[in-house]
């Protein structure tokens, strides 16, 4: 079994056994080596036995806030590993990570990070050397929204948030991404917060949003008088028992309560009467999703779980601690 680095030129291999593993078609497949590669954020190695890619390991790489250091990290976000069913039981992922891992470390990446499902989470705890502690799982909600709606708190003059400012952008159509990517964010409102969360640029989030090559998504800007966004939500629509509900990928603003709630006005306002999501169980927007209507905590059929795996010595210990992460499933699935 051969081992190196993929490229672009490996397309159609990495589409085929990503399209066997993830029951996916080889055009989609395609479409998603081309997208994880853009702007060279993506280390891949895969196995070969002869023409035929056996097994593949791939991280992209993302950007932490740690609140206990007031900086910034780079982190790898595994992605897409696969194993041909051909090929599985022989060690392949364990083989096919470490140099993947590797390179990390020699760039100085923190930590590799992991959002895994159940049969992920057994190739964390059964593979040796793999390295992977089970943090915890992310926790799934349901919140049936208030049938009278919610009132837009008007705040000070200095804000003058409005009841119409939160517009939604039209549905993305495929063929023209960018064009439906809201012009007005210019620059990304964040939050400081005291817990770990992922750094997005305006890049970042429109690599990860707008300019997916499959997945249309929606985008409500809340924005200021003078038209800057002050706010942005990015959702897609969802239906559950016949009615009509948004399940909520990520959330940006200053105030994130205050973006929900103008959010969930728009919404309600619309027909939506409930919202699913996917957080850590610590999570910051769960708290003011809680003050928007009845709020059920779920249990998933297929649960995701945190998974993390230091790669420097000096890996902080709250990256092992689930209380201290603030994130949203859409950040990171």
């Amino acid at each position: 079994m051969e081992l190196r680095p993929l490229t672009l030129t490996d397309t159609e291999a990495w589409s085929q056994l990503i399209a066997t593993a993830f029951n996916r078609t080889p055009t989609e497949a395609a479409s998603v080596w081309h997208w994880l590669n853009t702007n060279r954020n993506l280390v891949a190695w895969g196995a070969w036995e002869g023409e035929i890619l056996a097994a593949q390991y791939s991280c992209l790489l993302r950007t932490l806030y740690l609140p206990t250091q007031q900086s910034t990290h780079v982190v790898g976000i595994s992605t897409n590993m696969a194993v041909h069913p051909a090929y599985r039981g022989r060690g392949l992922v364990k083989q096919v990570a470490e140099p993947v891992y590797a390179a990390l470390r020699e760039r100085g990446v923190l930590a590799g990070v992991g959002f895994s499902n159940a049969e992920g989470v057994k190739v964390d705890q059964h593979s040796q050397g793999y390295g992977y502690r089970v943090v915890g799982a992310l926790s799934s909600h349901l919140i049936l929204l208030s049938g009278h709606g919610h009132r837009v708190h008007e705040r000070g003059a200095s804000t003058k948030w409005s009841a119409t400012a939160l517009l939604p952008a039209p549905t993305l159509a495929l063929a023209q991404p960018v064009a439906m990517w809201p012009r007005c964010i210019e620059s990304m409102p964040t939050s400081q917060s005291e817990k770990i969360c992922f750094h997005n640029s305006v890049d970042n989030l429109h690599h990860r949003f707008a300019a997916h090559p499959f997945r249309q998504y929606r985008f409500w800007v809340l924005r200021s008088p003078d038209g800057a966004a002050q706010g942005v939500v990015v959702d897609r629509p969802t239906l559950l028992l016949g009615l009509t509900g948004s399940s909520l990928l990520a959330i940006y603003g200053q105030d994130g309560a205050e973006v929900l709630r103008h959010w969930a006005h728009a919404i309600r306002a619309k027909g939506v009467r409930f919202i699913r999501v996917l957080a850590t169980p610590y999570a910051t927007a769960l708290q003011a999703l809680d003050k928007l209507g009845l709020s059920f905590k779920l249990q998933p059929r297929k649960p995701h779980y945190l998974t993390v795996k230091p790669l420097q010595a000096d890996c902080p210990k709250g990256l092992f601690d689930l209380t201290q992460w603030d994130c949203l499933g859409g950040e990171v699935l």
